[in-house]
């Protein structure tokens, strides 16, 4: 594939990851409106945010399986027809019950999707992978970012309701799902054949990559759940508190690109990934035991390393695995990896619950950054 075209695909697939979170995180701004419209408890509210998550996991798997048999084109094209789908119905939703169905379909076409992304990088980057890989996912974190920013108050203020948002947002994943069918190349994956796949969950590598990938998740959606909590129960004002978690979710975009730029150069994605690891440590130490110190310097360091994680968890497949099996391994990743994400936030309001206070969750986020660093350091040499 010519050099040129190759990165008109890459800004495509950037569109088309930018609909991986936003799509979905954009209900979260929306969640007590949608909540009094349809008058729904908090658990109810809850399942709407979660519901996305779940189906990731799910169909991350089958979704790296067909990646791997028919190709990233077709892979992608079906994930983005589901997200689209899932993604205006929920705008025509009549209750509850149907917004959760079409919100799980929109989360299944991001759990197909997802690894479809990883086959692209295999297929067309190998010689760049990290970079690939960041590029992309940069569109995830920015497709957050977006999300997080635009949708309350000016989108609903736009739209003038919450379903009005849905809109926006199908108008998003309709232009990805048109520039991909229209400008990726066709043809990959034709005659490969389905892989078999039982193998790699007796494979220790794999589980490793799983581990890093649920370690990293589990960090992620943590701190990003609960740090406003956290901060305004120290008495920060809920605004200030908010943009502490501001700054934390907007590192994670320089350094998903910077991070892997510079394993591509070094030839070091596991040294990447511990160094990392090694910046994020410490600032998660000093959030947890003396968090007014230096409020600020905290999200700047964890930011600044979490994304690169992000990226190099999505990227490992590509150094650690045959080629024929990356889209299934990434698949394995996601079903392991957002299964146990899930948890993450809930456990950490559980010890709460059941504490006071937020010391006992934040210790099991700096075991999960231990476990990541120490598993990350047991990978072998880079094989592929």
């Amino acid at each position: 594939m010519a050099g040129r075209n190759r990165w008109v695909l890459l800004a495509i697939a950037w569109c088309v990851a930018l609909n991986l979170r936003g799509i979905s995180i954009s209900v979260s701004p929306l969640l007590p409106f949608i909540k009094n419209d349809l008058g729904l408890t908090y658990a109810e509210a809850g399942l709407l945010f979660s519901t996305p998550t779940i189906l990731m996991s799910v169909f991350g798997f089958p979704g790296g399986w067909l990646a791997d048999t028919i190709g990233m084109k077709r892979t992608l094209t079906l994930g983005l027809v589901l997200i689209l789908a899932g993604a205006a119905l929920r705008a025509t939703a009549p209750g509850f019950g149907m917004l959760v169905l079409w919100t799980a379909l929109l989360g299944a076409g991001m759990g197909i999707s997802g690894p479809g992304l990883t086959r692209m990088v295999k297929d067309r980057f190998a010689d760049l992978p990290g970079t690939a890989t960041g590029i992309y996912t940069s569109g995830i974190v920015m497709g957050a970012t977006l999300a997080t920013w635009l949708t309350y108050p000016y989108l609903l203020r736009w739209t003038g309701s919450w379903k009005g948002t849905f809109w926006v947002w199908s108008a998003v994943a309709l232009f990805a799902l048109l520039g991909w069918v229209l400008l990726a190349p066709s043809g990959d994956g034709a005659g490969r054949g389905a892989p078999k796949i039982a193998g790699i969950w007796r494979d220790r590598t794999v589980w490793k990559l799983n581990i890093i990938f649920l370690a990293q998740g589990f960090v992620f959606y943590s701190l990003a759940s609960w740090i406003p909590t956290y901060y305004h129960e120290l008495g920060l004002a809920l605004k200030t508190s908010t943009r502490i978690l501001a700054v934390f979710i907007f590192l994670n975009l320089p350094s998903s690109l910077i991070i892997p730029y510079v394993s591509d150069k070094t030839g070091g994605t596991k040294t990447s990934l511990i160094v990392s690891c090694a910046i994020l440590l410490p600032a998660a130490l000093g959030m947890s035991f003396f968090p007014l110190a230096l409020t600020w310097v905290y999200p700047f360091l964890m930011g600044s390393a979490m994304g690169g994680i992000l990226a190099l968890s999505f990227a490992l497949p590509l150094q650690y695995v045959e080629p024929r099996l990356v889209g299934s391994v990434a698949g394995a990743n996601l079903l392991v990896g957002y299964g146990g994400t899930f948890a993450g936030p809930v456990i950490i309001g559980w010890v709460h619950d059941l504490t006071g206070g937020f010391t006992g969750g934040w210790l099991l986020v700096i075991a999960s950054i231990v476990l990541l660093m120490v598993t990350a350091w047991r990978l072998p040499k880079q094989v592929y």
